[in-house]
């Protein structure tokens, strides 16, 4: 899949073992929704994106009964203010013990959309700390998805960079 200000295409592997090049891509146009400067993501069988301006999250699915993606219908319809005025700098993914989206907003701030496809759950949430939420990483554990933020905080007049775990 690739991401375009122009829209989304998919990119299907060459008949054989060989590489991706000029003379073998047959580029399949799928969507015309823009997308951000934010990274995709994999979740629920889905790929995540931001459009344009970071400030709307879509999903694409893939349909396995047309063999083709289908739709990018907008996560954030109903809450369209959650990614602040500037948008989101960066995604990340808990999927254990819950699925849930987390964003870093350009304001500091982060907010986290509980997004469970199968059973119609779709919620956001804000979250706001005494700084600036930086960066978010997840990483596996034995008890489910551990979360990590590098947080900015002026201490004594100083600004302070901590990798904190929630």
């Amino acid at each position: 899949i690739v991401g375009t200000s122009g829209g989304i295409y998919s990119i299907p592997k060459p008949t054989s073992d060989e590489a991706i090049t000029p003379g073998n891509m047959r580029d399949k146009f799928n969507t015309a929704y823009d997308c951000g400067s934010v990274p995709a993501l994999p979740l629920n069988n889905t790929m995540v994106f931001t459009q344009r301006e970071n400030r709307i999250l879509r999903e694409l699915t893939y349909d396995i009964g047309n063999y083709k993606y289908k739709g990018a219908r907008e996560l954030t319809l109903l809450s369209g203010h959650i990614t602040g005025t500037g948008g989101l700098t960066q995604i990340g993914a808990q999927q254990h013990p819950s699925t849930i989206l987390w964003g870093i907003r350009t304001d500091g701030e982060a907010v986290s959309f509980t997004y469970e496809k199968d059973e119609g759950v779709y919620a956001f949430a804000r979250h706001v700390t005494d700084g600036e939420f930086i960066s978010v990483a997840t990483a596996s554990s034995s008890v489910g998805d551990e979360l990590w933020f590098c947080v900015k905080r002026t201490i004594g007049g100083s600004d302070k960079y901590y990798i904190e775990r929630m």
